[in-house]
């Protein structure tokens, strides 16, 4: 590739959706982008999303994806597609979380911590085990034997595999693959920040009021978005020096198109505004 300076300017979009996905993407699209690439796991939502944004903005390509974030090989293989046929992004706009219940207590501590150990460390290209942290468990009570209370047992243990995989799978979304989309773009964001003036080179991340106030019903995904900000703040005390605009869009409470503040329009108009401010007032993230 010659100059990274270019008049076509491409979106990334992972997680793409109805809600803050569509209204965001369209919001860049009318506004920068001439190219967009979504991914998100159903392809039939996709198809949806497409012709949406190109009903909105007749102008705007867009590619689409149906990826889960948490397979690697297959999300290396899209990306290196979309990359060939789009070109590299010049903003990378992460919205992808899975929201599901968890109940306090009924996961097993030893899960809560490998999930964090996994999550701290970070590594990328992550595989986890469906059954991590339950193996121990499970050889503990072959050596105790059965007993009549031995059904009961493996019921536990299949409720408790099902929430280990519910927490472990939320961690991927929201921290491994978002490590692993960083770790493939912010380098090449760097490099376009000192190529070219006019660029806007961004890692844009969907947040929420769950990392600073837990809601126990869904404490897992709160576990997680806590995670996924201190990782996007880590980048942003790294790269925002070097050009690169790295943040969270904060969203206070439920999305809903009836809210005044939380629906996706005003989210999305609020975000623009935050991102075009980014080179002159730049900050961390918007409160919306």
């Amino acid at each position: 590739m010659g100059s990274l300076a270019t008049l076509d300017r491409t979106l990334l979009v992972l997680g793409s959706g109805p809600g803050i996905g569509r209204s965001v993407t369209t919001q860049f699209a009318s506004n920068r982008y001439n190219k967009v690439v979504l991914i998100a796991r159903r392809a039939d939502q996709l198809t949806t999303e497409k012709r949406a944004i190109e009903a909105a903005v007749p102008s705007v390509k867009v590619k689409t994806y149906a990826v889960d974030l948490t397979d690697a090989k297959a999300l290396t293989a899209a990306l290196d597609d979309a990359d060939a046929t789009f070109g590299r992004p010049e903003t990378v706009f992460y919205n992808a979380a899975r929201v599901l219940p968890s109940e306090l207590f009924a996961h097993p501590v030893e899960d809560i911590e490998y999930d964090l150990k996994v999550c701290l460390h970070l590594c990328h290209l992550v595989v986890v085990a469906p059954s991590c942290g339950t193996r121990e468990r499970g050889e503990r009570e072959k050596r105790g034997g059965g007993g009549s209370g031995e059904t009961e047992r493996k019921e536990e243990r299949r409720e408790e595999s099902r929430l280990a995989n519910s927490i472990l799978y939320q961690k991927q979304v929201c921290v491994s693959a978002l490590y692993n989309i960083a770790q493939r773009y912010v380098p090449y964001l760097v490099k376009l920040a000192k190529a070219d003036a006019s660029s806007h080179p961004s890692l844009i991340v969907t947040s929420s009021a769950l990392p600073h106030h837990p809601y126990p019903p869904f404490f897992a995904l709160s576990l997680v978005k806590a995670a996924q900000r201190n990782l996007v703040q880590s980048l942003n005390l790294t790269y925002a020096a070097q050009g690169v605009h790295i943040g969270v869009v904060n969203v206070g409470g439920p999305v809903s198109p009836d809210h005044e503040a939380w629906n996706p329009d005003n989210i999305a108009q609020k975000t623009w505004e935050w991102y075009e401010d980014a080179k002159e007032t730049p900050s961390f993230e918007v409160e919306i």
